[in-house]
């Protein structure tokens, strides 16, 4: 037996699960502490199949299911907490599943910055009847854009970016050149760095594009022939702020079979920067689909792009950033992208047979660790997106962005376009719905937040400060409604305000007496700051405990910093003990080379890596490894004056002076007989 699965065994013993009905403020039941611990441990892979859940029994009537070692109102098993006064979810979710066929779900809500609700429904793997846990990871999509679109805007609160930056830069065409002739330009970089490179990539995409003309009939430029200037003052009004909100012209996916094809590189080889670079030569066709500002299209590849910009302004890879400035400060430790090995919290993905039942397909790791994940490429738990969106709230316990960062993002970014699309977020609805879903490979989710002020329609209840995540280990339809009610059931539900399901240690809400720095003494005669909770004291194997919280110059909160090259895991019950290991180590992208085998050699022909032109034709680069023929021209050189013969004298001022007694004659100073004036005139022929 695993060491694991005697700590789970011994843990139902020794808790007694079932778990208490309430949660005492600063504390927490025995079934989370439980689920923590297994949560945070190893398990085998192979001893998961055989893994018995202790008993659970939720409050109201229940009935037994078969085989499951659960407890259910109805058919499906389902497991984890939640507030009592929330107990029609449970109907409301296993009525949505058993309707549209979902095999399982993990469902989260927060209210009032607190954890109200975490549990799994159903299944994660609908053939062998493993029960979904709130801790089973499911794939969540396109729900990623909101965690890249955080990335970002720390990055503004940093001071190394603004969402007004141009993505390239700007490209300056100078005067002349012609409808044939590609003109001078002048770059100037900027969110992204090497500007050259991407508008040189937008020349050569032109002159590539000029060459398939029928596909540019609901293409992105005016005309079948594409114009440089035109593409080149498209790509120069792109903004940080258009990717993160599907105004920037860009294609919805780049093309990476194309891409690959193009640059002699496997998909895990293959960076964004050559990725893009791909789509801007043209290889999946015009890249820019309208000018920036005028129209919303939905682009993956955008927002990928974002991540890129990530990267290149943070001095880190895109998942190591969003890890350390993200996921770390709220314990989100378990939250990673699709291409890291799968293990026992992942849940099994599903797709569908002929009869529409769910079937378990094998787990997939995405190979292609530089691509995808701002897109779309994060694995997690409902809990795991409500925590985020909980750290978006103004109030929050642990910020991790400043008011302005959260107000920009949760703002349309241009409604004279008839956009509803705030950064980073699907839709504002109404007063402020927050909406974002997704789905990939056998997962889908949904998110919504609704801001301070928000009121039901219809109904009125107030829904304010609610986060609801719902992530599914199928594709499946769009659970607005569910979510909805769900929302709904939470904002009726009178909870108390000591219940908190969130880890103590990375709480959303507020404790009494904490604070992120020491406070000052208070002013005599005013009552002193209340003492602040205890809390376990943490461990740090490897590094040592630095005081990160503290009340009155007393430490209340611990952080453990590790050396150089290592970053701190959570191994303990609470998360008050950790160890320091190795932090990961991701691909350098390699510096992009533009391939030989790609020249063009207009009006002559490719010899190798040369433009070999026909006699009288000389080859003029018109572009990134472009070349065209042009006739030879001779200018007309001016005849050089000869040399003045002046043999036996001397030349001044082009005049052949001769001793006295000579002559010039035939070049040449002679004596002559008859009296001569010496300087005769030399003539130039």
């Amino acid at each position: 037996m695993s060491r694991v699965l005697r700590l789970f065994l011994v843990g139902a013993v020794i808790t007694g699960v079932p778990p208490a009905s309430g949660n005492e403020a600063g504390g927490e039941s025995a079934a989370s502490a439980l689920l923590r611990t297994l949560h945070n441990a190893p398990i085998d892979v192979a001893e998961v199949d055989q893994l018995k859940v202790p008993p659970y029994n939720p409050p109201g009537p229940v009935g037994p299911a078969p085989g499951t070692g659960l407890k259910s109102v109805f058919s499906l098993p389902f497991s984890g907490e939640g507030a009592p006064q929330m107990a029609p979810v449970d109907k409301l979710v296993h009525d949505y599943l058993m309707a549209n066929k979902i095999p399982g779900a993990t469902v989260a809500v927060s209210k009032g910055r607190r954890l109200v609700w975490s549990k799994g429904y159903g299944y994660a793997n609908f053939a062998t009847k493993i029960p979904m846990q709130p801790w089973h990871r499911t794939f969540f999509g396109s729900v990623a854009k909101f965690v890249t679109a955080l990335g970002a805007m720390k990055l503004v609160d940093d001071g190394k970016l603004k969402v007004e930056d141009l993505v390239y830069g700007k490209a300056t065409a100078l005067p002349g050149g012609n409808a044939n002739d590609t003109p001078g330009v002048i770059f100037t970089p900027g969110a992204l760095p090497d500007p050259g490179a991407y508008f040189n990539a937008m020349i050569q995409g032109v002159a590539n594009l000029k060459t398939t003309s029928p596909s540019l009939a609901a293409g992105a430029v005016p005309t079948p022939t594409p114009n440089v200037e035109t593409v080149l003052a498209w790509a120069s009004k792109v903004r940080v702020k258009h990717l993160l909100s599907h105004t920037s012209g860009l294609l919805r996916n780049g093309d990476v079979d194309a891409a690959t094809a193009y640059f002699g590189k496997s998909e895990a080889d293959l960076t964004y920067k050559e990725l893009h670079l791909a789509m801007l030569l043209g290889e999946a066709g015009p890249p820019f689909l309208f000018e920036p500002e005028t129209k919303q299209r939905y682009s993956n590849h955008g927002f990928g792009l974002v991540g890129h910009i990530v990267a290149e302004r943070s001095g880190m890879s895109y998942v190591q950033f969003i890890q350390q400035r993200i996921l770390q400060p709220l314990g989100l430790s378990q939250m990673v992208p699709a291409y890291t090995s799968v293990g026992p919290l992942d849940a099994f993905r599903h797709t569908r047979d002929k009869n529409g039942n769910p079937q378990p397909i094998a787990h997939k790791i995405l190979n292609a660790p530089n691509l995808g994940v701002a897109a779309g490429g994060w694995v997690g738990t409902a809990q795991d997106f409500v925590r985020l969106m909980c750290a978006t709230d103004k109030q929050t316990a642990i910020p991790i962005l400043s008011a302005a960062s959260i107000d920009l993002m949760e703002t349309v970014a241009y409604p004279a376009i008839d956009s509803d699309q705030p950064l980073g977020w699907d839709k504002r609805a109404g007063a402020g719905e927050l909406v974002k879903d997704g789905a990939l490979d056998g997962g889908s989710a949904l998110i919504h937040k609704y801001v301070p002020g928000f009121i039901s329609s219809g109904d009125h209840i107030d829904l304010s400060d609610i986060n609801v995540a719902i992530g599914f280990n199928i594709d499946a339809d769009n659970p607005t409604t569910l979510i909805r009610d769900i929302a709904r059931a939470a904002g009726k539900a009178n909870i108390p305000q000591g219940y908190d399901l969130f880890d103590p240690l990375y709480r959303c809400a507020k404790q009494p007496g904490y604070t992120v720095a020491p406070l000052p003494p208070p002013p005599a005669g005013k009552l002193a700051v209340p003492e602040a909770p205890a809390l376990p004291r943490l461990v740090c194997n490897g590094g040592k405990a630095v005081a990160s919280a503290s009340i009155q110059g007393k430490a209340t909160q611990y952080s453990c910093q590790c050396p150089a090259g290592q970053i701190a895991k959570a191994v303990g019950k609470y998360r008050n003990t950790f160890q320091c290991i190795p932090a990961a180590v991701l691909p350098v992208p390699l510096q992009l080379q533009l391939p030989q085998a790609k020249l063009t050699c207009s009006g002559g022909k490719v010899s190798g890596s040369s433009c070999i032109c026909a006699s009288g034709f000389n080859a003029v680069a018109t572009g990134a490894n472009a070349y065209r023929c042009i006739r030879s021209v001779t200018l007309p050189v001016s005849p050089a004056a000869p040399k003045s013969a002046c043999a036996g004298g001397v030349v001044r001022a082009n005049k052949c002076q001769c001793p006295s007694g000579q002559s010039l004659k035939n070049g040449a100073c002679t004596a002559t007989n008859a009296p001569q004036r010496s300087g005769t005139p030399v003539r130039v022929q």
